[in-house]
């Protein structure tokens, strides 16, 4: 992954000097989450398996080298390294609200917080132990 990220970099460093600068925010996205995860431990627990993931590194890499070889018309080049750079900002957005989750969800169970109960009808699945008039009652964390 490291190397995919180094070789991004370049890229995108080598894409800026004709499409501009903010081209380099493709290439430091990796390294800006790295450094955000020093002040914000939680960033640095595991993320689930996402094919997505994968999917919009190779096309980074992809765009940036085509983009880079000037094949592509100047106002296409742009819309499609535009393009990359909005799919890695959801990529990143997204991965980053799954962790903020995970964080206040371990942050609630840890500190015992007490959870509300849910009546849920009979038949309506789950495990839960049976309770008020055959209703299951379930956890549910507050908001």
């Amino acid at each position: 992954m490291e190397v995919d990220a180094i070789l991004i970099l370049v890229l995108s460093a080598v894409v800026a000097q004709s499409l501009g600068v903010w081209v380099l925010a493709i290439g430091a996205f990796r390294y800006a989450f790295v450094v955000a995860s020093w002040a914000l431990p939680w960033l640095r627990a595991a993320l689930p398996h996402r094919l997505s993931r994968k999917v919009v590194a190779a096309i980074q890499g992809i765009v940036l080298a085509v983009a880079s070889s000037g094949l592509l018309p100047y106002p296409l080049a742009m819309a499609v390294v535009g393009t990359a750079l909005a799919l890695l900002v959801w990529s990143f957005t997204r991965d980053v609200a799954w962790l903020w989750s995970a964080h206040q969800f371990r942050r609630h169970v840890l500190a015992g917080v007490n959870l509300p109960q849910v009546v849920v009808p009979e038949g309506a699945g789950g495990n839960a132990p049976r309770s008020i008039g055959g209703n299951r009652v379930l956890a549910a964390p507050r908001r």
